[in-house]
């Protein structure tokens, strides 16, 4: 029996030759990395298809690695930052402050309510309902959390507590939130106060939220205190660019009684004056004596250098599983697929597809797996929501530009009458005219003048010619309702007091009209700082107006690109002939995207869909 397979002529013995290796794993021959995994055969042996044969063997025989045996100091650091962990979870979004009594108060003793009415006691004042209390069970502390700023600024002031008739000194201060972080630069640090170390960290760096910085010790080093979940790669100070490394610390250890979970100024045990090198009582020698760790008894300071029990409080980094790829089933036997009888012809090879030149269509075939579709379908649907929010604030912001024109042109034409009417009340009172009193009997004459008047002879009655002068006096100044202007003379008056009387009427009627002149001028002056400050407020609100819309465009642009972009990765996601291998990122280089080799058109193929509304490319 002969086989033809592309053109070559094998036999039967070629064939049922074992030598031959499955499609699936050929294309790993070329992986020094990767060993080939041989396909199970029925006669293998228990430890080639049980894993778990090689570990009982290897137990058995004494091969293999060895567990390493930690010493007993680092097993009670281990228990105890353990413990450290298994707190109860205070309220969200609560202020925490941290109290570090002294004294040699141990808190475990203390029944909580107690605590409480000692904190009460102190503090002077009622506690909010939302006030709570948190013993740390290893580090003798504890932690108050509310939500009430003046709670919390208060608490911060605590110096004493009085529990069982003695009062303990301690100390208080507010903890960074849940979700901060903390950063290190070295050699930064020079001879700065606090607050001018704090104030130029954050003049220099305005993109981070920086919630505290120190000094660490008597180092160089500051450490920054970070308002996100993650530490920043660089930071400046002093006109200095630093490198930014996580904060790693290591567990409490007390130098005074020797044990790790607290500190010395916590410690609930009395004063022993030990040695916080060696931990021996001796006084200081020259050279110094040889070290002793607190958490794993080395030969080297407490949590420095290789000291196991300093990073026991990390948490262990999760290896992320590899997805397990569809793996096809080896043809065997019967089911291998037909080869053809000649060598293939170039009309028979297959076309490549033409889904980058093509019109989009609607169905983009099935999913590759459903977690990718729901992302898809997720990311769409966001995107689309926020698209439709930037949409109903740009309508929004249009109606309020329009209703705002609309008062300006109100207001310009307000502005344009009271310029009128300013300007006529200008021209009219100009030059004020001379008064001239009238009467509804008889039309206005001008003051009488005395100098030509004819009086009578001496003979005449002096009666009559008091009453003829009455006459011509109501005849040239009429009388008046208004309070101040003076009644007219008596009948029996002096002839003397006529041209006085006259001055004084002069001199009121000047000074009334001064004082409507002036008023008018105020009220003018009035009128005209309205005007500016009309024409001022009406320019701020089209330089707002004109900020809004800008501002509104320039979001609505971007969602726009983001939209753009997503659809056309999701078209070159689905949409792809073949999957290519994806590049390593080279340096300076965070997302590489796949080369697109075949494809001459790899954005047309989201073109369509973008233009599928009204013509446009919007989404």
């Amino acid at each position: 029996m002969e086989v033809t397979v592309e053109g070559h002529t094998i036999s039967a013995e070629e064939l049922q030759a074992g030598n031959w290796t499955p499609v699936l794993y050929k294309a790993y021959a070329s992986r020094p990395a990767c060993s080939q995994k041989p396909l199970s055969q029925p006669n293998a042996t228990v430890k080639e298809t049980n894993p778990n044969a090689m570990r009982v063997e290897a137990a058995a025989t004494g091969r293999g690695k060895k567990p390493t045996h930690l010493p007993p100091a680092t097993k009670e650091t281990r228990i105890i930052v353990k413990r450290s962990k298994q707190l109860p979870p205070l309220p969200p979004n609560a202020i925490r402050v941290v109290v570090r009594p002294r004294g040699q108060l141990r808190l475990l003793d203390v029944p909580t309510p107690r605590l409480m009415k000692a904190v009460q006691a102190a503090l002077q004042t009622t506690l909010p309902d939302d006030f709570c209390l948190r013993i740390h069970p290893t580090n003798n502390t504890f932690t108050a959390a509310t939500t009430h700023s003046a709670a919390a600024e208060l608490l911060k002031t605590l110096t004493s507590l009085t529990i069982g008739g003695h009062a303990y000194p301690c100390m208080a201060y507010v903890a960074p939130p849940p979700g901060a972080t903390r950063g290190v630069i070295s050699n930064a640090f020079d001879d700065e106060t606090p607050t001018q170390l704090y104030e130029d960290l954050v003049k220099r760096n305005p993109e981070y939220s920086i919630l505290a910085a120190r000094r660490m010790g008597k180092t160089h080093s500051i450490l920054i205190t970070f308002d996100a979940n993650e530490v920043p790669h660089s930071i400046k100070y002093m006109g200095a660019i630093h490198r930014c490394t996580p904060y790693r610390g290591s567990p409490d250890a007390c130098t005074n009684c020797r044990l790790p979970g607290h500190r010395h100024d916590v410690c609930p045990s009395p004063k022993t004056n030990l040695c916080p090198r060696c931990g021996s009582q001796h006084s200081p020698q020259e050279p110094p004596c040889t070290p002793k760790c607190i958490l794993c008894e080395g030969p080297h300071l407490t949590g420095t250098g290789s000291c196991k029990g300093r990073n026991l409080h990390q948490p262990r980094k999760t290896t992320k599983q590899p997805q397990t790829q569809r793996q096809e089933p080896v043809p065997h036997g019967d089911n291998f697929p037909q080869l053809s009888a000649g060598p293939t012809q170039p009309s028979q090879l297959s076309q490549p597809k033409q889904a980058w030149t093509e019109p989009l269509k609607q169905d983009w075939g099935p999913p590759r797996s459903p977690c990718k579709n729901a992302l898809s379908s997720t990311v769409t649907s966001s995107l689309q929501d926020a698209l439709a929010k930037s949409r109903e604030e740009a309508a929004a912001a249009k109606a309020e530009a329009q209703a705002a024109r609309a008062e300006a042109a109100a207001l310009r034409e307000h502005i344009a009458k009271l310029e009128t009417q300013i300007s006529t009340l200008a021209t009219s009172h100009a030059t004020p005219p001379t008064p001239t009193p009238t009467t509804s009997q008889t039309p206005a004459h001008n003051p009488p003048n005395t100098s030509s008047m004819s009086f009578p002879p001496s003979h005449v009655n002096a009666t009559s010619c008091s009453d003829s002068l009455e006459l011509d006096i109501d005849t040239a100044f009429p009388r008046h309702t208004n309070q101040d202007i003076t009644p007219r003379p008596s009948t029996h008056s002096s002839l003397a007091d006529i041209p006085t009387m006259l001055e004084s009427f002069t001199a009121r009627f000047e000074a009334k009209l001064q004082e409507g002149i002036t008023s008018i001028n105020q009220e003018c002056t009035t009128l005209q700082d309205a005007v500016i400050r009309v024409t001022t407020d009406n320019a701020a609100l089209n330089h707002r107006l004109d900020a809004l819309a800008q501002t509104l465009t320039d979001r609505y642009n971007n969602l726009e690109s983001q939209l753009n972009l997503f659809a056309t990765c999701l078209a070159k996601r689905d949409l792809t002939p073949s999957k290519r291998k994806k590049p390593k990122a080279t340096e300076g280089q965070d997302n590489p995207l796949p080369d697109v080799t075949n494809d001459s058109q790899p954005c047309a193929a989201a073109t369509p869909l973008l233009n599928s509304h009204d013509g446009s490319s919007k989404p």
